[in-house]
Protein backbone atom coordinates (compact mmCIF):
# COMPACT_ATOMS: atom_id res chain seq x y z
CA UNK A 1 0.00 0.00 0.00
CA UNK A 2 1.02 3.53 -0.84
CA UNK A 3 2.46 4.88 2.45
CA UNK A 4 1.04 8.40 1.05
CA UNK A 5 -2.58 7.43 1.88
CA UNK A 6 -1.66 6.29 5.70
CA UNK A 7 -2.35 8.45 8.67
CA UNK A 8 0.33 10.24 10.06
CA UNK A 9 1.19 9.35 13.72
CA UNK A 10 2.87 11.92 16.36
CA UNK A 11 5.71 9.50 16.59
CA UNK A 12 6.87 9.96 12.69
CA UNK A 13 7.28 13.44 14.01
CA UNK A 14 10.14 12.41 15.69
CA UNK A 15 12.30 11.70 13.25
CA UNK A 16 15.39 13.28 11.73
CA UNK A 17 14.15 16.76 10.35
CA UNK A 18 17.23 17.57 7.73
CA UNK A 19 14.43 18.00 5.75
CA UNK A 20 10.46 16.97 4.80
CA UNK A 21 9.93 13.53 3.14
CA UNK A 22 7.48 12.98 0.52
CA UNK A 23 5.04 12.30 2.75
CA UNK A 24 5.11 14.99 4.84
CA UNK A 25 5.60 17.56 1.30
CA UNK A 26 2.34 15.54 0.78
CA UNK A 27 0.92 16.37 3.91
CA UNK A 28 1.51 19.83 3.38
CA UNK A 29 3.55 20.04 6.31
CA UNK A 30 6.97 22.30 7.47
CA UNK A 31 9.87 21.47 9.12
CA UNK A 32 8.78 24.20 11.36
CA UNK A 33 5.50 22.99 11.79
CA UNK A 34 7.51 19.45 13.21
CA UNK A 35 9.70 21.54 15.26
CA UNK A 36 6.47 23.13 16.64
CA UNK A 37 4.77 20.26 17.14
CA UNK A 38 7.08 18.94 19.81
CA UNK A 39 5.30 21.04 22.54
CA UNK A 40 1.94 18.92 22.21
CA UNK A 41 4.14 16.49 24.89
CA UNK A 42 4.68 19.30 27.13
CA UNK A 43 3.43 19.17 30.63
CA UNK A 44 0.64 21.63 30.82
CA UNK A 45 -1.30 24.83 28.70
CA UNK A 46 1.00 27.16 30.46
CA UNK A 47 4.49 25.09 28.85
CA UNK A 48 2.65 25.12 25.80
CA UNK A 49 1.46 28.52 25.61
CA UNK A 50 5.33 30.17 26.77
CA UNK A 51 6.53 28.72 23.34
CA UNK A 52 7.53 30.77 20.83
CA UNK A 53 4.87 30.07 18.51
CA UNK A 54 2.79 29.36 21.19
CA UNK A 55 0.31 26.21 21.02
CA UNK A 56 -3.14 26.01 22.17
CA UNK A 57 -4.68 22.29 22.43
CA UNK A 58 -8.02 21.30 22.75
CA UNK A 59 -10.35 19.15 22.69
CA UNK A 60 -13.54 18.61 20.62
CA UNK A 61 -17.03 18.42 21.71
CA UNK A 62 -20.34 17.26 20.02
CA UNK A 63 -23.59 19.10 20.79
CA UNK A 64 -26.87 18.45 20.00
CA UNK A 65 -29.93 20.25 19.86
CA UNK A 66 -31.07 19.48 23.14
CA UNK A 67 -28.37 20.20 25.33
CA UNK A 68 -26.33 17.00 24.70
CA UNK A 69 -22.14 17.33 24.77
CA UNK A 70 -20.25 14.56 24.11
CA UNK A 71 -16.29 14.97 23.93
CA UNK A 72 -14.98 13.37 20.17
CA UNK A 73 -12.77 10.86 22.44
CA UNK A 74 -8.75 10.84 21.47
CA UNK A 75 -9.03 13.66 19.12
CA UNK A 76 -7.85 17.17 19.94
CA UNK A 77 -6.92 20.17 17.46
CA UNK A 78 -3.45 22.47 17.71
CA UNK A 79 -3.13 26.11 16.79
CA UNK A 80 -2.06 28.12 15.88
CA UNK A 81 0.46 26.62 13.53
CA UNK A 82 3.66 28.82 12.65
CA UNK A 83 2.14 29.49 9.19
CA UNK A 84 -1.07 30.22 10.68
CA UNK A 85 -2.45 26.93 10.15
CA UNK A 86 -4.40 24.43 12.61
CA UNK A 87 -3.83 20.49 12.91
CA UNK A 88 -6.23 18.20 14.18
CA UNK A 89 -5.46 14.54 15.47
CA UNK A 90 -8.21 11.89 15.63
CA UNK A 91 -7.06 8.28 16.07
CA UNK A 92 -8.41 7.13 12.65
CA UNK A 93 -6.53 9.60 10.25
CA UNK A 94 -3.84 10.41 12.30
CA UNK A 95 -2.39 14.20 12.01
CA UNK A 96 -3.94 16.63 9.31
CA UNK A 97 -3.25 19.97 8.43
CA UNK A 98 -5.70 22.58 7.88
CA UNK A 99 -5.38 26.67 6.43
CA UNK A 100 -7.56 27.43 9.57
CA UNK A 101 -9.68 26.27 12.60
CA UNK A 102 -12.86 27.29 10.16
CA UNK A 103 -11.56 24.94 7.58
CA UNK A 104 -10.70 21.83 10.21
CA UNK A 105 -14.47 22.30 11.75
CA UNK A 106 -16.29 22.50 8.65
CA UNK A 107 -14.31 19.63 7.20
CA UNK A 108 -15.35 17.88 10.55
CA UNK A 109 -18.39 18.06 10.34
CA UNK A 110 -19.10 17.09 6.74
CA UNK A 111 -16.92 14.25 8.11
CA UNK A 112 -19.32 13.44 10.51
CA UNK A 113 -22.42 13.41 8.00
CA UNK A 114 -20.70 10.47 6.35
CA UNK A 115 -21.43 7.05 7.50
CA UNK A 116 -18.47 5.17 7.46
CA UNK A 117 -16.22 8.41 8.73
CA UNK A 118 -18.71 9.44 10.97
CA UNK A 119 -18.24 5.39 12.50
CA UNK A 120 -14.56 5.54 12.20
CA UNK A 121 -14.24 9.17 14.39
CA UNK A 122 -16.85 7.33 16.88
CA UNK A 123 -15.12 4.28 17.65
CA UNK A 124 -13.30 5.53 21.07
CA UNK A 125 -16.75 6.72 22.52
CA UNK A 126 -18.49 4.27 24.89
CA UNK A 127 -21.58 2.18 23.65
CA UNK A 128 -23.76 4.80 25.67
CA UNK A 129 -22.95 7.90 23.84
CA UNK A 130 -22.92 6.29 20.73
CA UNK A 131 -26.52 5.00 21.45
CA UNK A 132 -27.37 9.13 22.15
CA UNK A 133 -26.00 10.14 19.69
CA UNK A 134 -27.65 7.99 17.38
CA UNK A 135 -27.87 9.10 13.38
CA UNK A 136 -28.47 12.69 14.68
CA UNK A 137 -27.30 15.30 11.32
CA UNK A 138 -27.34 18.23 13.46
CA UNK A 139 -24.64 18.71 15.61
CA UNK A 140 -22.56 21.61 16.57
CA UNK A 141 -19.04 21.41 17.33
CA UNK A 142 -17.44 23.47 20.16
CA UNK A 143 -13.54 22.94 22.04
CA UNK A 144 -12.43 23.16 25.11
CA UNK A 145 -8.38 23.64 26.13
CA UNK A 146 -6.85 20.92 27.30
CA UNK A 147 -5.00 22.03 30.60
CA UNK A 148 -2.70 19.36 31.34
CA UNK A 149 -0.65 16.60 29.91
CA UNK A 150 -2.28 16.00 26.13
CA UNK A 151 -1.88 12.20 26.07
CA UNK A 152 -2.60 12.10 29.73
CA UNK A 153 -5.78 13.32 29.37
CA UNK A 154 -7.24 11.98 26.09
CA UNK A 155 -6.26 8.21 28.32
CA UNK A 156 -8.19 9.21 30.63
CA UNK A 157 -11.27 9.94 28.44
CA UNK A 158 -10.93 6.90 26.78
CA UNK A 159 -10.81 4.75 30.23
CA UNK A 160 -13.48 6.29 30.87
CA UNK A 161 -15.24 5.13 28.36
CA UNK A 162 -14.22 1.86 28.61
CA UNK A 163 -15.58 1.79 32.09
CA UNK A 164 -18.75 3.13 31.42
CA UNK A 165 -18.88 0.15 28.57
CA UNK A 166 -17.94 -2.35 31.33
CA UNK A 167 -20.67 -1.49 33.72
CA UNK A 168 -23.16 -0.89 30.65
CA UNK A 169 -22.05 -4.89 29.68
CA UNK A 170 -22.91 -5.19 33.61
CA UNK A 171 -26.23 -4.08 34.19
CA UNK A 172 -27.26 -5.87 30.52
CA UNK A 173 -26.00 -9.54 32.60
CA UNK A 174 -28.21 -8.62 35.49
CA UNK A 175 -31.48 -8.55 32.90
CA UNK A 176 -30.20 -11.50 31.14
CA UNK A 177 -31.85 -14.65 32.33
CA UNK A 178 -30.15 -17.43 34.41
CA UNK A 179 -29.41 -20.49 32.43
CA UNK A 180 -31.21 -22.51 34.53
CA UNK A 181 -34.17 -20.29 33.69
CA UNK A 182 -33.36 -20.65 30.11
CA UNK A 183 -33.23 -24.10 30.38
CA UNK A 184 -36.20 -24.69 31.82
CA UNK A 185 -38.08 -22.59 29.31
CA UNK A 186 -36.32 -25.07 26.86
CA UNK A 187 -37.92 -28.17 28.41
CA UNK A 188 -41.46 -26.49 28.96
CA UNK A 189 -41.51 -25.86 25.33
CA UNK A 190 -40.35 -29.43 24.30
CA UNK A 191 -42.64 -30.97 26.44
CA UNK A 192 -46.04 -28.40 25.81
CA UNK A 193 -47.54 -30.24 22.89
CA UNK A 194 -47.17 -33.82 24.64
CA UNK A 195 -47.98 -32.53 28.51
CA UNK A 196 -50.22 -29.35 28.05
CA UNK A 197 -50.37 -27.52 31.36
CA UNK A 198 -47.88 -29.00 34.21
CA UNK A 199 -45.34 -26.92 35.29
CA UNK A 200 -42.16 -29.38 34.40
CA UNK A 201 -39.86 -27.41 36.96
CA UNK A 202 -42.35 -29.71 39.31
CA UNK A 203 -40.88 -32.52 37.26
CA UNK A 204 -39.05 -35.34 39.70
CA UNK A 205 -36.73 -37.83 38.25
CA UNK A 206 -35.82 -40.81 40.41
CA UNK A 207 -33.11 -42.58 39.08
CA UNK A 208 -32.27 -46.45 40.00
CA UNK A 209 -28.65 -48.04 39.43
CA UNK A 210 -28.56 -52.19 39.99
CA UNK A 211 -25.55 -52.15 41.60
CA UNK A 212 -23.94 -55.16 43.48
CA UNK A 213 -22.29 -55.79 46.70
CA UNK A 214 -20.20 -58.60 48.50
CA UNK A 215 -21.96 -60.28 51.67
CA UNK A 216 -20.12 -61.57 54.94
CA UNK A 217 -19.83 -65.09 52.98
CA UNK A 218 -18.56 -64.13 49.93
CA UNK A 219 -21.61 -63.52 48.11
CA UNK A 220 -22.81 -61.04 45.79
CA UNK A 221 -26.40 -59.68 46.04
CA UNK A 222 -28.22 -57.14 44.28
CA UNK A 223 -28.33 -53.23 45.55
CA UNK A 224 -30.51 -50.58 43.90
CA UNK A 225 -29.49 -47.22 45.38
CA UNK A 226 -31.89 -44.33 43.84
CA UNK A 227 -31.61 -40.63 43.58
CA UNK A 228 -34.15 -37.81 42.77
CA UNK A 229 -33.46 -34.57 40.95
CA UNK A 230 -35.17 -32.07 38.55
CA UNK A 231 -35.94 -32.59 35.27
CA UNK A 232 -33.76 -30.01 34.79
CA UNK A 233 -30.65 -31.24 36.51
CA UNK A 234 -31.37 -34.84 34.58
CA UNK A 235 -31.55 -33.21 31.16
CA UNK A 236 -28.21 -31.51 32.16
CA UNK A 237 -26.58 -34.55 33.07
CA UNK A 238 -27.80 -36.23 30.30
CA UNK A 239 -25.89 -34.00 28.06
CA UNK A 240 -22.76 -33.60 30.13
CA UNK A 241 -22.29 -37.72 30.02
CA UNK A 242 -23.70 -37.94 26.86
CA UNK A 243 -25.88 -40.80 27.40
CA UNK A 244 -27.74 -42.39 30.36
CA UNK A 245 -25.53 -44.42 32.68
CA UNK A 246 -25.10 -48.18 31.97
CA UNK A 247 -27.75 -50.19 34.33
CA UNK A 248 -29.63 -46.75 34.98
CA UNK A 249 -33.53 -46.87 34.96
CA UNK A 250 -35.74 -44.51 35.58
CA UNK A 251 -38.89 -42.84 37.14
CA UNK A 252 -40.62 -39.88 36.36
CA UNK A 253 -43.36 -37.95 38.78
CA UNK A 254 -45.13 -34.82 38.64
CA UNK A 255 -47.54 -33.23 41.26
CA UNK A 256 -50.07 -33.02 38.79
CA UNK A 257 -49.84 -37.08 36.73
CA UNK A 258 -50.32 -40.01 38.53
CA UNK A 259 -48.51 -42.80 37.19
CA UNK A 260 -48.59 -46.32 36.88
CA UNK A 261 -46.29 -47.68 39.41
CA UNK A 262 -46.47 -51.65 38.15
CA UNK A 263 -45.80 -50.07 34.16
CA UNK A 264 -41.86 -50.56 33.21
CA UNK A 265 -39.67 -47.54 32.93
CA UNK A 266 -38.12 -48.52 29.71
CA UNK A 267 -41.54 -49.16 27.88
CA UNK A 268 -42.76 -45.44 29.51
CA UNK A 269 -39.92 -44.03 27.56
CA UNK A 270 -40.36 -45.37 24.93
CA UNK A 271 -44.21 -44.30 24.90
CA UNK A 272 -43.22 -40.72 25.58
CA UNK A 273 -40.00 -40.16 23.67
CA UNK A 274 -38.87 -37.33 22.60
CA UNK A 275 -36.14 -35.52 20.64
CA UNK A 276 -34.13 -33.03 21.63
CA UNK A 277 -31.65 -31.32 19.21
CA UNK A 278 -28.23 -31.89 20.76
CA UNK A 279 -27.31 -28.50 20.30
CA UNK A 280 -30.23 -26.94 22.88
CA UNK A 281 -28.24 -27.43 26.01
CA UNK A 282 -24.88 -28.26 27.37
CA UNK A 283 -22.69 -31.19 25.70
CA UNK A 284 -19.83 -33.59 26.75
CA UNK A 285 -17.00 -33.40 24.33
CA UNK A 286 -17.43 -36.25 23.06
CA UNK A 287 -20.82 -35.49 22.05
CA UNK A 288 -20.06 -32.22 20.56
CA UNK A 289 -18.09 -34.23 17.43
CA UNK A 290 -21.34 -35.32 16.32
CA UNK A 291 -24.17 -33.28 14.25
CA UNK A 292 -27.00 -35.28 15.30
CA UNK A 293 -30.25 -35.19 17.46
CA UNK A 294 -30.67 -37.13 20.92
CA UNK A 295 -32.97 -38.65 22.71
CA UNK A 296 -34.32 -38.36 25.84
CA UNK A 297 -37.31 -39.47 26.97
CA UNK A 298 -40.17 -38.49 30.00
CA UNK A 299 -42.79 -39.81 31.39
Amino acid sequence: MDDKNLPYFFTETLATREELTERQRTLKFTLEDLNWLDAVFFANHTARMAQEPAMKVETLHLNTCDGLAVELAGAFMMSPAPDGGTFLYTPCRGLEKFDNTSKLTSELSAWLKAPKQREALFHYLSIAQRTSLGTRDTLTLTTQPVTGAVFEEQQRTLQRNQQSNIQGMLQELDLTSSFTSMLDQAIGSALAARFPGPNQRETRVTSHSTETSQTPNDTKQPTTPSTTRSLRETVLAYFVNDGWPVGESRQYSHPDKTLDSDQPTHDADDRNAISISIHAVPRSPQALSRERSSPIWFE
